[in-house]
């Protein structure tokens, strides 16, 4: 059966099989796997500059999200942004006459003739003691009647004059109203924003693409670079840099301002420039500090060894390691160590005499037969034979044998297979 099939092969997310039907654990977008090579732990993404979001960075299981304050809500078009919402035109207000937005807010305000009550929601006529009873121009004043009146475009309709520091409908603005460093111009009743704002209340930065006096100016920024409402500087995404943001982050850098990558940069093949995510050289993972846990080897240490589950492999290039038995090599150590040599790795030169070979294990000569001494470099003593010269000759009056097979060598006048007869005497009698 397949090795993902039993319990997902122990994988947390996805279990896939790879070289010689081994299986391999991946984890979904948004995770990493962890050095057991099963687990998968959720990436952070608000731990590096609150993850792009200009207000505030949610992270999710494998995901994030940006969220806006109060009063404002996700630009359509940008989902790291966030833009003012219009409760005046959304009808959202709970004003009873007029609605005044601000950032993030808004505020009530009242026709003319009209007051705030303390709700600040509502609206009451202003009181007057003495009716006006003639028709007045354009410009006109009067002082009858409680305060003084402005009378507006050649109409009988009395406008109260709104007291000092105070504008716009129902003199409900102050210059207070006017926010982010704008002034109020009483005269006309309006703010007059300061670079990069714009809006009714100077509420408002400048779109994206704008900036600097009622936002007239274009960003010069490359590389989807957003340029400060104010001052037009760019500010880069991440991965990039320059004044313009028009250079990609340098090698070993990455993210926003082109921080240093945390990579080990001897075992790195690349730093991804946005996500500062470590491409391994083989053999490595995670920020190529870490080797392949055991039993895997490779690129992304996605390759499974091969060697007996005792036996280490290569972390790079998957070769069973010195820990195969003495004797042993090979990728799954199943071959016995070259002639002339032995031991753990098979480092180890054979000390025997020249064309005769080692015990692979430990390095003990293995003498031919008829040869002894620890090299193997001595004959058989006088009378002895065979492997390791550990048989005795059966010939008569001690009279020496082959080495290797152990046959008497007769001296002259003798045959017979212990030379125990006399050639001459045999054929005198």
């Amino acid at each position: 059966h397949s090795p993902c099939s039993v319990k997902n092969g122990g994988c947390d997310h996805t279990c896939l099989i790879v070289h010689d039907y081994k299986e391999r654990c991946e984890c979904k977008t948004g995770y990493k796997l962890l050095s057991d090579g099963k687990s998968c732990a959720d990436i952070n993404e608000c731990s590096d500059g609150n993850g792009g979001c200009q207000h505030y960075c949610r992270n999710t299981a494998g995901s994030y999200m940006c969220v806006c304050k109060e009063g404002f809500k996700t630009n359509i078009n940008d989902s790291l942004l966030c833009d003012d919402v219009d409760e005046c035109q959304t009808k959202m207000s709970k004003c009873s006459q007029k609605c005044l937005n601000m950032e993030g807010s808004y505020k009530c305000g009242c026709e003319n003739g009209f007051e705030l009550q303390a709700d600040q929601v509502n609206c009451k006529a202003i009181p007057t003691t003495s009716p006006l009873t003639r028709s007045f121009g354009s410009g006109d004043r009067t002082t009858e009647g409680q305060g003084e009146l402005e009378i507006e475009n050649s109409t009988d309709k009395s406008v109260p004059r709104c007291p000092s520091g105070l504008f716009g409908p129902g003199c409900a603005l102050t210059c207070a109203d006017c926010l982010n460093g704008a002034y109020c111009d009483l005269k006309n009743g309006t703010c007059v924003c300061a670079p990069g704002y714009v809006g009714e209340f100077c509420a408002s930065r400048c779109p994206l693409g704008s900036y600097g006096q009622d936002c007239e100016l274009k960003c010069p920024c490359e590389n989807r670079a957003r340029c400060h409402h104010v001052t037009g500087k760019c500010e880069c995404a991440p991965g990039y840099t320059g004044e313009l943001c028009e250079n990609e982050c340098p090698n070993d850098t990455f993210g926003f301002g082109c921080k240093p990558c945390q990579c080990v940069k001897e075992r790195t093949r690349k730093c991804d420039r946005i996500t500062g995510r470590c491409a391994c050289k083989p053999g490595f993972t995670e920020l190529c500090d870490q080797k392949c846990e055991h039993g895997y080897f490779g690129e992304n240490c996605q390759e499974r060894c091969a060697c007996p589950d005792d036996v280490e492999c290569d972390h790079v290039v998957g070769t069973c390691l010195y820990n195969c038995s003495a004797g042993l090599t090979g990728k799954n150590c199943t071959s016995y160590c070259p002639l002339g040599t032995y031991g753990v790795e098979c480092i180890n030169r054979c000390q025997c005499a020249e064309g005769i070979g080692c015990r692979p294990t430990d390095g003990k000569c293995l003498c031919p037969l008829g040869r002894t001494g620890p090299t193997c470099d001595e004959e058989c003593p006088r009378g002895t034979y065979g492997d390791h010269c550990e048989q005795k000759c059966d010939c008569e009056d001690d009279i020496p044998c082959n080495p290797l097979n152990g046959r008497c060598l007769c001296p002259a006048g003798k045959i017979g297979q212990r030379c125990e007869n006399g050639k001459y005497i045999d054929n005198l009698m």
